[in-house]
């Protein structure tokens, strides 16, 4: 019985050490804001042309919804209720693009590089996002910080910033000539 008791005590110690530095090490998350990271089906031109007319329109779509977040969660809470929206919002364009693949939308944790937004520098470091994948999702990627809403809010740079698309252009002609 000793031995028994001897042997459980060993086990549970180790056990115990084995949790907390695994616990330890894991990567920290910081709590306050929610990333939005949407990824191209590749690197080639056209996939990354239709990355950022898929951003345009979740920004334009989604914007309304989460200006009423208060912190990080609720953000999120309001974006999962909005999932199946963010979706539509993004398979339409690629369909009305004439792209076949359709997308993934979820919420994790992911790493990011840091980041300066105006007078906010956000570290690297591991942050909830809101995850857009376009087709397979491997080509280069758009982030930006979902709550607050820093790229959903258009500021005097934002304002002044002119994009220029030969895909998007295609797709205002095709949706003007069509009556949308």
């Amino acid at each position: 019985m000793k031995r028994f008791f001897t042997l459980f005590l060993l086990v549970l110690l180790f056990a115990t050490a084995f949790l907390t530095v695994a616990l330890g090490c894991e990567e920290k998350v910081d709590g306050k804001y929610l990333r939005i990271h949407i990824r191209a089906n590749s690197d080639g031109a056209e996939d990354q042309e239709i990355k950022l007319v898929a951003r345009d329109g979740v920004i334009e779509d989604r914007t309304p919804f989460l200006s009423d977040a208060r912190n990080r969660r609720e953000a999120e809470r309001i974006v999962l209720d909005h999932k199946e929206g963010i979706s539509s919002v993004v398979n339409e364009t690629l369909s009305r693009c004439g792209f076949t693949y359709g997308c993934n939308v979820r919420v994790g944790t992911e790493f990011f590089d840091e980041r300066t937004y105006g007078d906010l520098t956000l570290p690297e470091g591991y942050y909830r996002a809101v995850i857009v994948e376009l087709g397979s999702g491997e080509g280069k990627n758009w982030w930006c910080v979902a709550f607050p809403p820093l790229c959903f809010t258009l500021d005097e740079g934002y304002k002044n910033m002119q994009y220029k698309s030969i895909l998007y252009e295609i797709v205002k002609k095709y949706l003007k000539r069509e009556g949308k």
